[in-house]
Formats: C-alpha cells, structure tokens, sequence
C-alpha cells in the first residue's frame, strides 16, 4: 500500500495556535464567545488548518462554532465543523484555494461556550488541543497550542434584614423609601 505524507518545513520558530483566555471569570449560566488565533511563523504559506479540541464537558457546553476570517480571502471550504457534547470534542479544518498575501496572524474560527448552571466557585474548566496541523501546499507548517483554562465564579448571596419602607408625598407624587442592612454576605 503507497501513503503520501507531507514533508515538514524548515522553520525558524514555530507558528502557534491558541484559544482565546476569557478576561475575567464567568458565573455559572454565562456564555462567552472565543477566538481560535493563529500566529504565523515567519516566511510561511498556510493554506489547511485544522485542530481537534477537547473541553470538560461536566462545566462547559459548546454551543456555536464559526469559521474566522484568516483563512477568506479568495476562497475557502471549510470542511464540516462537529461539536460533540458527549465526548467534549470539537472539531475544525479549512482550507483555501486562492491565496493571496496572508496575514501573520488571525482569527481562525470562534466558539460559544457556556457554562453549566450547577457549579460553583473556585472550580476550574478546562478547553485544550488535542490535535492541531497547519499545512502549505507542499508541506505541514510546525505549530505549537496553547489552551485556556476559565475560572468559575458564583455569584455571593446577601441577606437583607430590617428593611422598612416609609412612604412620603413630594410634589403630589408617592415616593418610597426604603431603608435595609446587610448583615450576611456569604
């Protein structure tokens, strides 16, 4: 049996390929869309991204998954996207057809996420690269990951006690105010 394989290039760093990190923690029932980046390394033709990613799939749903613009100009097939929620996999490739002068870097692809409604504070979800392969027409470009680790958050509770509400008349108008102290924040 004859397999074809593609050389890899010579490069004299390494293009790299990361998610998006969220800039604060999400509270539980939140949803936030991230970015998959590409950086390319210097003197490359990228024309075929594409990675594999795995997310805890106990804290995190994926909802949504779009092609980027790094890959647009010209023409691109963006091969069928899947997300698996049972086994917390998502998957992505594209390739274009017509390159013309590429960006070092861009947006390769965004995905939604979700955070499950039952957790709590001081836990950690986790969305990492299983797989990732960048290839020029002729070879397969070295490419390093780099995932994103979201912290969970939950909302404090307060209670409210001694709450009173004194209604007063100004300018023929009924307006309330209301007088509370907090003494539980938990």
């Amino acid at each position: 049996a004859w397999a074809a394989s593609a050389p890899i290039a010579a490069q004299s760093s390494p293009g790299e390929i990361s998610i998006e990190k969220p800039e604060s923690e999400l509270t539980p029932g939140e949803r936030k869309t991230l970015s998959i980046q590409y950086n390319s390394p210097p003197n490359a033709d990228p024309q075929d991204i594409s990675y594999t990613l795995n997310y805890d799939n106990d804290k995190i749903t994926v909802t949504e998954q779009n092609a980027g613009d790094y890959l647009t100009e010209g023409g691109t097939l963006v091969a069928p996207n899947t997300i698996n929620e049972t086994t917390g996999t998502v998957e992505s490739g594209q390739i274009q057809f017509d390159r013309g002068n590429m960006a070092d870097s861009g947006t390769v692809s965004t995905i939604t996420i979700k955070l499950d409604d039952e957790y709590t504070g001081g836990e950690t979800a986790k969305i990492e690269f299983e797989t990732a392969e960048v290839r020029s027409p002729d070879s397969i470009i070295p490419t390093t990951t780099s995932g994103a680790s979201i912290s969970i958050t939950v909302q404090e509770s307060v209670s409210i006690t001694n709450t009173t509400v004194v209604p007063e008349t100004v300018d023929s108008t009924q307006e309330y105010n209301i007088t509370f102290d907090i003494t539980d924040v938990s």
